[in-house]
């Protein structure tokens, strides 16, 4: 199907003031356990965590209040996906240094490939905005701890299956949505925001 966020997210809307009540609501929860001891750390640490609350929030936004087209909703949340992906590469330049120009140049493909699919605001866009976080972890992966490594590793194996997750819904739609299927999707996010969260504040 031609797959659009959030309108064809796999839970139904109401006609009360939530629109998608269950999805913002796991999102608002995500937003707060980001959020709830950033004042704990300073400087790039901060600016990352707030990042990730800042992503959260348009997100729970998009679930809340539908505008007439999906282009607000998806410009909003992509822009605050490129402020997580900016804040977390200065928070690794700062540590590391720069990554190998071979790596710079595979992130510079992945944007632009980004840039052309969230022109066509399909399912595809949601995994190549992943991709270029992924991306950007792998390119100081060698200069990273066991500790950070093995949460990288988790993170990139949830990735995969939240993205199988996002195939699923746009392939069975009218099915998902009876069980309202996104909600467990929204789940496995807040799984992988603590964990991006647990590498951040370990760097």
């Amino acid at each position: 199907m031609d797959w659009k966020f959030p309108f064809n997210t796999t839970e139904p809307t109401t006609e009360g003031f939530v629109k998608q009540p269950f999805s913002a609501g796991v999102n608002l929860m995500t937003a707060a356990l980001l959020l709830r001891d950033t004042n704990k750390y300073t400087g790039a640490t901060k600016v990352a965590l707030a990042s990730l609350g800042l992503f959260e929030i348009m997100h729970v936004l998009s679930h809340s209040f539908h505008l007439s087209t999906t282009l607000p909703h998806t410009l909003s949340v992509h822009i605050a996906g490129y402020l997580m992906s900016l804040s977390l590469g200065y928070l690794l330049f700062k540590k590391f240094g720069y990554p190998t120009s071979l790596w710079i140049t595979i992130i510079a493909i992945s944007i632009i490939v980004d840039i052309y699919m969230s022109r066509r605001q399909g399912v595809a866009m949601v995994f190549t905005g992943l991709l270029v976080m992924a991306l950007l972890t792998l390119a100081y992966l060698s200069k990273l701890g066991s500790i950070q490594r093995n949460t990288l590793y988790k993170l990139y194996i949830g990735i995969g299956a939240l993205f199988t997750c996002f195939v699923l819904e746009g392939a069975y739609n009218t099915i998902l949505k009876q069980h309202y299927f996104h909600v467990f999707i929204e789940f496995l996010g807040m799984y992988l925001f603590m964990l991006l969260k647990k590498f951040i504040v370990a760097i």
